[in-house]
Protein backbone atom coordinates (compact mmCIF):
# COMPACT_ATOMS: atom_id res chain seq x y z
CA UNK A 1 0.00 0.00 0.00
CA UNK A 2 1.13 3.73 -0.53
CA UNK A 3 1.92 5.41 2.09
CA UNK A 4 0.10 8.33 3.14
CA UNK A 5 0.32 11.35 5.37
CA UNK A 6 -1.39 11.03 8.32
CA UNK A 7 -2.96 14.92 8.78
CA UNK A 8 -3.93 16.55 11.72
CA UNK A 9 -6.70 19.49 10.32
CA UNK A 10 -6.74 22.37 12.99
CA UNK A 11 -9.40 24.53 12.25
CA UNK A 12 -13.17 23.00 11.27
CA UNK A 13 -14.35 26.10 9.51
CA UNK A 14 -14.75 26.35 5.67
CA UNK A 15 -10.86 26.07 5.06
CA UNK A 16 -10.16 23.22 7.13
CA UNK A 17 -13.79 22.00 5.25
CA UNK A 18 -12.02 22.85 1.78
CA UNK A 19 -8.64 20.70 2.42
CA UNK A 20 -10.57 17.72 3.31
CA UNK A 21 -12.85 18.13 -0.09
CA UNK A 22 -9.96 18.79 -2.41
CA UNK A 23 -7.26 16.47 -1.14
CA UNK A 24 -8.81 13.49 -3.21
CA UNK A 25 -9.38 15.47 -6.62
CA UNK A 26 -5.49 14.75 -7.40
CA UNK A 27 -4.96 11.62 -5.69
CA UNK A 28 -2.53 13.31 -2.83
CA UNK A 29 -1.03 10.80 -0.30
CA UNK A 30 -2.99 12.22 2.66
CA UNK A 31 -5.01 10.76 4.96
CA UNK A 32 -6.83 12.75 7.62
CA UNK A 33 -6.80 11.27 11.11
CA UNK A 34 -7.77 14.10 13.63
CA UNK A 35 -9.34 17.77 13.61
CA UNK A 36 -8.99 19.98 16.31
CA UNK A 37 -11.35 22.95 16.85
CA UNK A 38 -12.79 24.41 19.63
CA UNK A 39 -16.74 23.95 18.28
CA UNK A 40 -17.75 20.02 18.93
CA UNK A 41 -20.21 20.17 16.51
CA UNK A 42 -17.12 21.59 13.14
CA UNK A 43 -15.17 18.73 14.94
CA UNK A 44 -17.96 15.69 14.45
CA UNK A 45 -19.24 17.31 10.88
CA UNK A 46 -15.53 17.41 9.47
CA UNK A 47 -15.12 13.76 10.90
CA UNK A 48 -17.90 12.64 9.07
CA UNK A 49 -17.12 14.02 5.92
CA UNK A 50 -13.24 12.72 6.15
CA UNK A 51 -16.04 9.28 6.32
CA UNK A 52 -16.78 9.67 2.85
CA UNK A 53 -13.16 10.43 1.35
CA UNK A 54 -11.60 7.55 -0.82
CA UNK A 55 -10.26 6.24 3.08
CA UNK A 56 -14.06 5.42 3.96
CA UNK A 57 -12.72 6.43 7.82
CA UNK A 58 -14.23 8.52 10.31
CA UNK A 59 -12.15 10.37 12.87
CA UNK A 60 -12.61 8.44 15.83
CA UNK A 61 -13.60 10.66 19.00
CA UNK A 62 -10.18 10.05 20.73
CA UNK A 63 -8.39 12.01 17.99
CA UNK A 64 -10.83 14.88 17.99
CA UNK A 65 -9.39 17.73 20.23
CA UNK A 66 -11.11 21.37 21.32
CA UNK A 67 -7.21 22.35 21.53
CA UNK A 68 -4.51 22.48 18.06
CA UNK A 69 -1.87 22.79 20.24
CA UNK A 70 -2.79 19.39 22.65
CA UNK A 71 -3.42 17.91 19.18
CA UNK A 72 -0.14 18.50 17.83
CA UNK A 73 1.70 17.28 21.26
CA UNK A 74 0.03 14.21 21.01
CA UNK A 75 2.32 12.75 18.53
CA UNK A 76 -0.48 10.65 16.80
CA UNK A 77 -0.27 12.85 13.12
CA UNK A 78 2.85 13.02 10.62
CA UNK A 79 1.53 16.50 9.78
CA UNK A 80 -0.56 19.23 10.10
CA UNK A 81 -2.68 21.47 7.75
CA UNK A 82 -3.39 25.15 10.03
CA UNK A 83 -6.75 26.58 9.14
CA UNK A 84 -7.48 28.51 12.07
CA UNK A 85 -7.72 32.74 12.75
CA UNK A 86 -4.74 34.16 10.91
CA UNK A 87 -3.20 35.71 14.67
CA UNK A 88 -3.17 32.08 15.82
CA UNK A 89 -0.87 31.08 13.15
CA UNK A 90 2.14 31.92 14.46
CA UNK A 91 2.16 29.53 17.90
CA UNK A 92 0.52 26.77 16.21
CA UNK A 93 3.01 26.62 13.29
CA UNK A 94 6.42 26.73 15.13
CA UNK A 95 5.24 24.35 17.84
CA UNK A 96 4.72 21.75 15.14
CA UNK A 97 7.81 22.95 13.22
CA UNK A 98 9.88 22.15 16.29
CA UNK A 99 8.18 18.90 16.78
CA UNK A 100 9.82 18.12 13.48
CA UNK A 101 6.61 17.00 12.07
CA UNK A 102 7.18 15.31 8.41
CA UNK A 103 4.69 18.33 7.15
CA UNK A 104 3.02 21.43 7.70
CA UNK A 105 0.70 23.14 5.41
CA UNK A 106 -0.44 27.23 6.57
CA UNK A 107 -3.15 28.39 5.59
CA UNK A 108 -2.25 32.07 3.95
CA UNK A 109 -1.25 34.61 5.42
CA UNK A 110 1.76 33.12 7.12
CA UNK A 111 0.94 35.39 9.70
CA UNK A 112 -0.85 38.84 10.47
CA UNK A 113 1.92 40.48 11.57
CA UNK A 114 5.58 41.40 9.89
CA UNK A 115 7.34 39.92 12.81
CA UNK A 116 5.62 36.78 13.22
CA UNK A 117 5.67 35.91 9.17
CA UNK A 118 9.45 36.03 9.60
CA UNK A 119 9.57 34.08 13.23
CA UNK A 120 7.67 30.90 11.34
CA UNK A 121 10.26 30.99 8.42
CA UNK A 122 12.82 31.50 10.68
CA UNK A 123 11.99 28.44 12.92
CA UNK A 124 11.29 26.34 9.45
CA UNK A 125 14.84 27.03 8.38
CA UNK A 126 15.97 25.08 12.18
CA UNK A 127 13.68 22.24 11.47
CA UNK A 128 13.17 18.66 9.53
CA UNK A 129 9.44 19.34 8.82
CA UNK A 130 8.09 20.15 5.40
CA UNK A 131 6.74 23.59 5.37
CA UNK A 132 4.61 25.62 2.44
CA UNK A 133 1.93 28.15 2.75
CA UNK A 134 -1.07 27.99 1.14
CA UNK A 135 -0.77 29.74 -2.12
CA UNK A 136 -2.96 28.17 -5.05
CA UNK A 137 -2.46 30.69 -7.29
CA UNK A 138 1.42 29.37 -7.79
CA UNK A 139 -0.55 26.15 -8.90
CA UNK A 140 -2.96 27.34 -11.40
CA UNK A 141 -2.59 26.01 -14.68
CA UNK A 142 -3.23 29.69 -16.01
CA UNK A 143 -0.51 31.67 -14.23
CA UNK A 144 2.07 28.34 -15.10
CA UNK A 145 0.63 29.06 -18.76
CA UNK A 146 1.55 32.74 -18.24
CA UNK A 147 4.96 31.97 -16.61
CA UNK A 148 5.96 29.28 -19.30
CA UNK A 149 5.62 31.59 -22.59
CA UNK A 150 7.42 34.14 -20.90
CA UNK A 151 9.99 32.10 -20.28
CA UNK A 152 10.26 31.05 -23.70
CA UNK A 153 11.47 34.22 -24.96
CA UNK A 154 8.96 34.26 -27.50
CA UNK A 155 7.90 38.25 -26.91
CA UNK A 156 11.28 39.21 -25.01
CA UNK A 157 11.52 40.89 -21.75
CA UNK A 158 8.39 41.58 -19.72
CA UNK A 159 7.94 45.29 -19.42
CA UNK A 160 4.77 45.85 -17.63
CA UNK A 161 2.51 43.98 -15.51
CA UNK A 162 -1.24 44.88 -14.46
CA UNK A 163 -2.62 42.30 -12.22
CA UNK A 164 -6.48 43.19 -11.17
CA UNK A 165 -8.52 41.07 -8.99
CA UNK A 166 -12.46 41.41 -9.14
CA UNK A 167 -14.10 40.45 -5.76
CA UNK A 168 -18.33 39.93 -6.36
CA UNK A 169 -19.93 42.41 -3.97
CA UNK A 170 -21.60 39.31 -1.73
CA UNK A 171 -18.78 37.64 -1.23
CA UNK A 172 -17.16 40.89 -0.22
CA UNK A 173 -19.75 41.39 2.24
CA UNK A 174 -19.79 37.84 3.55
CA UNK A 175 -16.09 37.75 4.26
CA UNK A 176 -15.16 41.05 4.66
CA UNK A 177 -17.47 43.63 6.11
CA UNK A 178 -19.88 40.82 8.13
CA UNK A 179 -17.63 37.89 8.52
CA UNK A 180 -14.19 36.69 10.04
CA UNK A 181 -11.74 39.38 8.31
CA UNK A 182 -14.25 42.06 8.85
CA UNK A 183 -11.57 43.52 11.43
CA UNK A 184 -8.53 45.35 9.48
CA UNK A 185 -6.96 45.50 13.18
CA UNK A 186 -6.72 41.59 12.90
CA UNK A 187 -5.40 41.18 9.32
CA UNK A 188 -5.60 44.27 6.57
CA UNK A 189 -7.69 43.37 3.68
CA UNK A 190 -4.48 43.52 1.00
CA UNK A 191 -2.58 40.61 3.22
CA UNK A 192 -5.50 38.52 3.98
CA UNK A 193 -6.97 38.63 0.66
CA UNK A 194 -4.48 39.18 -1.84
CA UNK A 195 -0.98 38.15 -0.41
CA UNK A 196 -0.95 35.63 -3.46
CA UNK A 197 -1.67 38.07 -5.99
CA UNK A 198 1.49 39.32 -4.64
CA UNK A 199 3.26 36.63 -5.20
CA UNK A 200 2.18 36.43 -8.73
CA UNK A 201 3.33 39.82 -9.63
CA UNK A 202 7.03 38.52 -8.03
CA UNK A 203 7.14 35.26 -10.15
CA UNK A 204 6.05 36.49 -13.45
CA UNK A 205 8.41 40.19 -12.98
CA UNK A 206 11.28 37.82 -11.45
CA UNK A 207 12.85 40.69 -9.51
CA UNK A 208 12.49 42.14 -5.78
CA UNK A 209 10.33 45.37 -5.47
CA UNK A 210 12.67 48.21 -5.12
CA UNK A 211 10.19 51.06 -4.36
CA UNK A 212 6.17 50.39 -3.00
CA UNK A 213 3.44 52.90 -2.62
CA UNK A 214 -0.14 52.11 -2.23
CA UNK A 215 -3.63 53.40 -2.14
CA UNK A 216 -7.07 52.86 -1.28
CA UNK A 217 -9.97 52.96 1.42
CA UNK A 218 -13.53 52.41 1.92
CA UNK A 219 -16.10 54.09 -0.30
CA UNK A 220 -19.03 52.43 -0.63
CA UNK A 221 -19.17 50.30 2.51
CA UNK A 222 -19.93 53.46 4.80
CA UNK A 223 -22.81 54.70 6.71
CA UNK A 224 -23.79 57.71 4.23
CA UNK A 225 -24.18 54.80 1.94
CA UNK A 226 -27.32 53.37 4.16
CA UNK A 227 -30.70 53.03 2.45
CA UNK A 228 -32.87 55.76 3.78
CA UNK A 229 -34.25 54.05 7.26
CA UNK A 230 -31.74 51.48 7.27
CA UNK A 231 -31.98 49.54 10.62
CA UNK A 232 -28.46 48.67 12.74
CA UNK A 233 -29.97 44.79 11.84
CA UNK A 234 -31.16 43.53 9.10
CA UNK A 235 -33.53 41.13 10.60
CA UNK A 236 -35.29 43.67 13.10
CA UNK A 237 -37.37 44.98 10.17
CA UNK A 238 -35.09 46.60 8.05
CA UNK A 239 -37.61 49.18 5.87
CA UNK A 240 -34.99 48.97 3.27
CA UNK A 241 -35.03 45.24 2.71
CA UNK A 242 -38.41 45.06 3.52
CA UNK A 243 -38.64 47.23 -0.24
CA UNK A 244 -36.44 44.50 -1.94
CA UNK A 245 -34.33 47.21 -2.87
CA UNK A 246 -31.17 46.60 -0.85
CA UNK A 247 -28.82 43.83 -2.23
CA UNK A 248 -27.64 43.23 1.33
CA UNK A 249 -30.23 41.96 3.01
CA UNK A 250 -29.08 39.61 5.14
CA UNK A 251 -32.55 37.90 5.06
CA UNK A 252 -32.41 37.96 1.03
CA UNK A 253 -28.90 36.20 0.75
CA UNK A 254 -29.09 34.21 3.86
CA UNK A 255 -32.88 32.79 3.94
CA UNK A 256 -34.31 32.84 0.22
CA UNK A 257 -31.94 29.63 -1.10
CA UNK A 258 -32.32 26.48 -2.68
CA UNK A 259 -31.80 23.67 -1.33
CA UNK A 260 -28.13 23.06 -2.82
CA UNK A 261 -27.53 26.65 -1.71
CA UNK A 262 -28.41 25.45 1.44
CA UNK A 263 -25.10 23.41 1.22
CA UNK A 264 -22.39 25.66 -0.53
CA UNK A 265 -20.48 28.36 -0.22
CA UNK A 266 -20.81 31.33 1.68
CA UNK A 267 -24.62 30.22 2.95
CA UNK A 268 -23.23 27.02 4.63
CA UNK A 269 -20.62 29.04 6.57
CA UNK A 270 -22.98 31.20 8.64
CA UNK A 271 -23.77 29.35 11.52
CA UNK A 272 -23.25 25.11 12.38
CA UNK A 273 -27.16 24.24 12.18
CA UNK A 274 -27.85 25.29 8.10
CA UNK A 275 -32.14 24.69 8.68
CA UNK A 276 -33.96 27.56 8.23
CA UNK A 277 -34.53 27.70 11.95
CA UNK A 278 -30.59 27.76 12.71
CA UNK A 279 -29.84 30.35 9.70
CA UNK A 280 -32.64 32.55 11.31
CA UNK A 281 -30.80 32.56 14.57
CA UNK A 282 -27.64 33.67 13.09
CA UNK A 283 -28.66 36.28 11.50
CA UNK A 284 -30.50 37.80 14.86
CA UNK A 285 -27.30 36.98 17.11
CA UNK A 286 -24.05 37.14 14.79
CA UNK A 287 -22.31 39.99 12.65
CA UNK A 288 -23.80 38.42 9.23
CA UNK A 289 -27.72 40.05 10.38
CA UNK A 290 -25.78 43.61 10.70
CA UNK A 291 -26.38 45.87 8.18
CA UNK A 292 -23.49 46.38 5.87
CA UNK A 293 -23.39 50.00 5.66
CA UNK A 294 -24.15 50.74 9.56
CA UNK A 295 -21.23 48.55 11.27
CA UNK A 296 -18.02 49.14 9.47
CA UNK A 297 -16.04 50.31 12.62
CA UNK A 298 -12.26 49.33 12.09
CA UNK A 299 -13.28 47.85 8.73
CA UNK A 300 -11.63 46.34 5.57
CA UNK A 301 -10.61 48.76 2.20
CA UNK A 302 -13.29 48.12 -0.38
CA UNK A 303 -10.88 49.15 -3.10
CA UNK A 304 -7.26 49.34 -3.31
CA UNK A 305 -4.26 50.24 -5.73
CA UNK A 306 -0.57 48.29 -5.25
CA UNK A 307 2.53 50.59 -7.41
CA UNK A 308 5.54 48.59 -7.06
CA UNK A 309 8.76 49.44 -9.21
CA UNK A 310 11.29 46.27 -8.94
CA UNK A 311 15.07 46.33 -9.43
CA UNK A 312 15.06 45.33 -12.90
CA UNK A 313 12.95 48.61 -14.30
CA UNK A 314 9.73 46.73 -14.88
CA UNK A 315 6.36 48.05 -12.93
CA UNK A 316 3.74 45.81 -10.93
CA UNK A 317 0.38 47.19 -10.44
CA UNK A 318 -2.13 45.75 -8.32
CA UNK A 319 -5.55 46.21 -8.24
CA UNK A 320 -8.29 44.88 -6.61
CA UNK A 321 -11.89 45.96 -6.51
CA UNK A 322 -15.48 44.78 -5.36
CA UNK A 323 -17.93 44.71 -8.43
CA UNK A 324 -21.10 43.63 -9.73
CA UNK A 325 -19.16 40.82 -11.43
CA UNK A 326 -18.43 36.80 -10.37
CA UNK A 327 -14.65 36.24 -8.81
CA UNK A 328 -12.11 36.78 -11.21
CA UNK A 329 -8.58 38.09 -11.74
CA UNK A 330 -7.60 39.92 -15.02
CA UNK A 331 -4.19 40.43 -16.28
CA UNK A 332 -2.12 41.85 -18.87
CA UNK A 333 1.66 41.35 -19.29
CA UNK A 334 3.42 44.13 -21.71
CA UNK A 335 6.92 42.10 -22.91
CA UNK A 336 8.76 43.40 -26.01
CA UNK A 337 7.28 42.15 -28.91
CA UNK A 338 3.89 41.47 -27.37
CA UNK A 339 1.39 41.31 -24.92
CA UNK A 340 -0.70 38.53 -22.97
CA UNK A 341 -4.21 38.90 -21.68
CA UNK A 342 -6.05 36.89 -19.52
CA UNK A 343 -8.99 36.11 -17.38
CA UNK A 344 -8.22 33.20 -14.48
CA UNK A 345 -12.07 32.45 -14.02
CA UNK A 346 -12.66 32.09 -17.52
CA UNK A 347 -9.23 30.33 -18.21
CA UNK A 348 -8.89 31.64 -21.34
CA UNK A 349 -5.15 33.71 -22.21
CA UNK A 350 -4.89 36.00 -25.55
CA UNK A 351 -1.09 36.58 -26.76
CA UNK A 352 -1.14 39.53 -29.20
CA UNK A 353 2.23 39.78 -31.24
CA UNK A 354 3.37 42.92 -32.30
CA UNK A 355 2.78 42.19 -36.12
CA UNK A 356 -0.98 41.65 -35.18
CA UNK A 357 -1.08 37.60 -35.30
CA UNK A 358 -3.30 36.54 -31.99
CA UNK A 359 -3.49 33.11 -30.19
CA UNK A 360 -5.94 32.08 -27.95
CA UNK A 361 -5.32 29.30 -24.96
CA UNK A 362 -7.65 27.42 -22.83
CA UNK A 363 -6.19 26.39 -19.49
CA UNK A 364 -9.59 25.58 -18.60
CA UNK A 365 -12.26 27.04 -16.24
CA UNK A 366 -11.14 25.76 -12.99
CA UNK A 367 -12.76 29.02 -10.61
CA UNK A 368 -11.25 31.84 -8.85
CA UNK A 369 -7.49 29.62 -8.17
CA UNK A 370 -7.43 28.29 -11.25
CA UNK A 371 -7.36 24.73 -10.00
CA UNK A 372 -4.19 25.21 -7.95
CA UNK A 373 -5.70 24.30 -4.32
CA UNK A 374 -6.09 20.53 -4.96
CA UNK A 375 -2.72 20.64 -7.09
CA UNK A 376 -0.90 22.63 -4.17
CA UNK A 377 -1.77 19.80 -1.38
CA UNK A 378 -0.65 16.89 -3.32
CA UNK A 379 2.28 18.47 -4.18
CA UNK A 380 2.84 18.96 -0.52
CA UNK A 381 2.16 16.05 0.76
CA UNK A 382 4.53 14.09 -1.97
CA UNK A 383 7.33 16.23 -0.43
CA UNK A 384 6.72 16.19 2.96
CA UNK A 385 6.89 12.32 2.56
CA UNK A 386 10.50 12.91 0.35
CA UNK A 387 9.44 11.92 -2.83
CA UNK A 388 9.61 14.95 -4.88
CA UNK A 389 13.48 16.26 -3.93
CA UNK A 390 14.02 18.55 -6.84
CA UNK A 391 13.65 21.18 -4.12
CA UNK A 392 11.57 23.24 -6.66
CA UNK A 393 9.15 24.36 -3.55
CA UNK A 394 6.61 26.65 -5.41
CA UNK A 395 5.55 27.45 -1.97
CA UNK A 396 8.04 27.82 -0.50
CA UNK A 397 8.01 30.01 2.82
CA UNK A 398 11.25 32.23 2.00
CA UNK A 399 10.24 33.61 -1.50
CA UNK A 400 6.53 33.81 -0.21
CA UNK A 401 7.41 35.82 2.55
CA UNK A 402 8.66 38.23 -0.10
CA UNK A 403 4.96 38.91 -0.73
CA UNK A 404 3.53 39.39 2.83
CA UNK A 405 6.02 41.91 3.45
CA UNK A 406 5.06 43.90 0.60
CA UNK A 407 1.70 43.64 1.49
CA UNK A 408 2.61 44.94 4.85
CA UNK A 409 4.78 47.45 2.89
CA UNK A 410 2.04 48.71 1.29
CA UNK A 411 -0.20 49.04 3.72
CA UNK A 412 2.54 51.31 5.65
CA UNK A 413 2.66 53.12 2.27
CA UNK A 414 -1.41 53.83 2.28
CA UNK A 415 -2.23 54.32 6.35
CA UNK A 416 1.24 56.06 7.26
CA UNK A 417 2.46 58.02 4.24
CA UNK A 418 -0.62 58.81 2.41
CA UNK A 419 0.32 56.77 -0.73
CA UNK A 420 4.01 57.63 -0.63
CA UNK A 421 6.94 55.07 -1.87
CA UNK A 422 8.70 52.63 -0.06
CA UNK A 423 11.64 51.43 -0.04
CA UNK A 424 11.47 48.06 -0.05
CA UNK A 425 15.31 47.18 1.41
CA UNK A 426 15.07 49.71 3.53
CA UNK A 427 11.99 48.20 5.08
CA UNK A 428 13.69 44.58 5.14
CA UNK A 429 16.44 45.74 7.19
CA UNK A 430 14.16 46.88 9.46
CA UNK A 431 12.89 44.09 10.20
CA UNK A 432 16.57 42.28 9.99
CA UNK A 433 15.87 40.91 6.72
CA UNK A 434 17.78 40.97 3.59
CA UNK A 435 17.54 40.40 -0.11
CA UNK A 436 18.67 36.22 -1.14
CA UNK A 437 18.76 34.33 -4.30
CA UNK A 438 15.67 35.17 -7.44
CA UNK A 439 12.53 35.85 -4.96
CA UNK A 440 13.59 34.75 -1.50
CA UNK A 441 14.18 36.28 1.70
CA UNK A 442 16.89 36.26 4.18
CA UNK A 443 15.48 35.99 7.69
CA UNK A 444 18.04 36.95 10.95
CA UNK A 445 17.81 33.27 12.14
Amino acid sequence: MTEKLETLVVGAGERGNAFVENYPKKNAPVRVTGVADPNSKRRKSLGKKVGISPDKLNIPAENRYEDGKGAIDSGKFDAVYIATQDEQHKDLAIQALDKNMKGVLLEKPIDNTPQGCIDIVGSSQKSDSFLAVFHPLRYSSFFQTINDFISSGELGNVKKVDLKEEINKVHYAHSYVRGNWKHYSRSPFILAKSCHDLQELNEIIKSTPEFISSIGGSDYFIKENAPEGALERCTDGCPAGERRNCDYDARKIYLDLTEEEKTSHPFNTISDDISERGRKRALEETDYGECVFKNTEDGQCDWQDVNILYENGVVGNFNVRVTNSDDTRRIKVVLETGEIEGDLAKGNLTITYNDGRKENIDTGSQGSHGGGDEKLIADWANRSLGRRPDGNNLASPENILGSHLMAFGAEKSRVDRNGGRINFQKYLGGYGCEKGDGRSIIVPY
